[in-house]
C-alpha cells in the first residue's frame, strides 16, 4: 500500500539491537515509533525489522 515492502524489505530474522525498528542507509539504527520521517536525515530506510 505504501510501498515499503518494495523499497525498504523487512528483515526480521537479521540480529539488530533490542527495540531497534529500521536500519538507515547510513548504517545507523533507528528506534522510531512510526514510519514516517524515520532515517530522514539519514539517507532514508534500508531495512524495517518486525
Amino acid at each position: 500500500m505504501y510501498g515499503f515492502a518494495a523499497t525498504c524489505p523487512y528483515r526480521a530474522t537479521s540480529p539488530h539491537p533490542a527495540g531497534a525498528t529500521a536500519e538507515c542507509k547510513d548504517g545507523t539504527t533507528s528506534y522510531a515509533a512510526k514510519f514516517r520521517g524515520t532515517c530522514s536525515h539519514h539517507g532514508g530506510v534500508r531495512y524495517w525489522y518486525k
